[in-house]
């Protein structure tokens, strides 16, 4: 057999080797030890409805991460060992990492004419990815996990929740910025880096922000348990860039829910308090969204549709049937910071919810709405062509000599 088809054996693909879990007690480890000899293929992905245990019992459940690209290339590919598995265990408050490599045969430079292994761990280190991490597990016991019991949310409580029966899980939102005293901190720096760490692993765009610049704020989610223990469950970050003359926008940059926290509604509660914050600023336009992706628009929409629903031009049928109007607008940016293009999505949709589509009449009326707004911007082109054209007629016969 030729060295190339013997070394394809030592190819891994990133995605399906690294394996995530937070990591409350030494009693983890163990659990996971025997779960990996029993279970080898249970490794949960966070694009699965994950109706595992609830509580503490499904935060415990492993994960893989999306995207990996930024560390080991666009091929996403590890060489140098044959089934490789990476443990990349997290202590739940601080996100402080273990990462260890577990493998059946690593290959060797004296069999393969000097070729080697990947250092993981140098790549790993150079990327930036979780700082600090630790390789030895001993270590990772004695001092991260230990001190991670002690670990308290940074910044200010904005809000509070509880998720309904049976679980009764208490989750609490903190916001951080540049007036939190703790901000320039770096035992707070790491905990960011480390958060931001994980956002690389499902934001195929992401990158590390720049934590000297203060406009940026961010919004943290944490389970609250009895013990007073808190676990990190979910991430945003947001930028105040100016707006003309005196006053800024808001605009969300990254948000992650941890895999294991996904599909409860915490999303939605995340970013309906980044509007109810913004609301409370006078200094805030409005609040937006920097190359949002689907899944952000579709959580967006759902949030400020609700929100909209409150509002008195949007709560009676016979108002949305009148059309999007400027009061609308209006109302929705002065009760809640929605952008006014956001807003004309929000009666859309509610628009939609209240007619009837086996009505002909009613169906139709809604369809040509909608066209208005797709032929809104051609109109004002042809029409700013049109004005152009016959500026430039009127300019030429200016010029014409007598």
């Amino acid at each position: 057999m030729s060295t190339s088809k013997l070394l394809k054996a030592f190819n891994n693909y990133s995605n399906d080797c690294i394996r995530f879990k937070l990591i409350f007690d030494e009693s983890d480890l163990k659990d996971e030890n025997e779960r990996v000899l029993n279970e080898n293929n249970q490794i949960l992905n966070s694009n699965n409805n994950m109706t595992k245990p609830n509580g503490v019992d499904r935060a415990k459940q492993p994960f893989k991460p999306e995207f990996s690209h930024q560390i080991f290339g666009d091929d996403e590919n590890i060489f140098g060992y044959r089934n490789l598995r990476i443990d990349y265990y997290l202590a739940p408050g601080s996100l402080d990492a273990y990462i260890g490599l577990n493998y059946k045969e690593k290959v060797s430079p004296a069999k393969f004419d000097g070729i080697e292994a990947d250092d993981v761990h140098a790549q790993f280190r150079e990327f930036g990815c979780s700082p600090g991490f630790v390789t030895n597990i001993d270590t990772f016991c004695s001092d991260k996990l230990r001190r991670d019991v002690d670990f308290k949310p940074y910044g200010i409580k904005i809000h509070e929740y509880k998720l309904a029966a049976p679980s009764q899980q208490v989750f609490e939102i903190y916001k951080v910025d540049a007036e939190c005293p703790e901000v320039g901190d770096k035992k707070f720096l790491d905990y960011i880096d480390n958060i931001q760490t994980m956002l690389v692993y499902y934001i195929e765009t992401s990158n590390f922000i720049d934590t000297e610049d203060g406009n940026w704020s961010h919004y943290i989610l944490y389970e609250k348990h009895k013990s007073q223990r808190y676990v990190t469950c979910g991430y945003v970050s947001v930028y105040h860039y100016y707006a003309f003359p005196d006053r800024t926008r808001a605009r969300v940059s990254q948000m992650l829910i941890l895999p294991n926290y996904q599909h409860q509604g915490h999303g939605s509660k995340l970013l309906e308090s980044i509007y109810t914050d913004a609301h409370q600023r006078a200094d805030i336009i409005d609040v937006v969204a920097e190359s949002p992706s689907d899944e952000f628009i579709h959580l967006r929409d759902y949030v400020t549709s609700k929100m909209c629903m409150q509002l008195e031009s949007f709560n009676s049928a016979d108002a949305l049937r009148k059309g999007f109007s400027g009061e609308m607008a209006k109302e929705a940016l002065d009760k809640f910071k929605i952008s006014k293009l956001q807003s004309r999505r929000c009666y859309e949709i509610l628009r939609l919810a209240i007619t009837n589509q086996n009505k002909p009449d009613e169906w139709r009326d809604f369809r040509l709405d909608l066209k208005k707004r797709f032929y809104l911007p051609f109109i004002r082109r042809t029409k700013y062509a049109r004005n152009s054209a016959a500026a430039s007629t009127a300019a030429n016969a200016d010029q014409q000599p007598p």
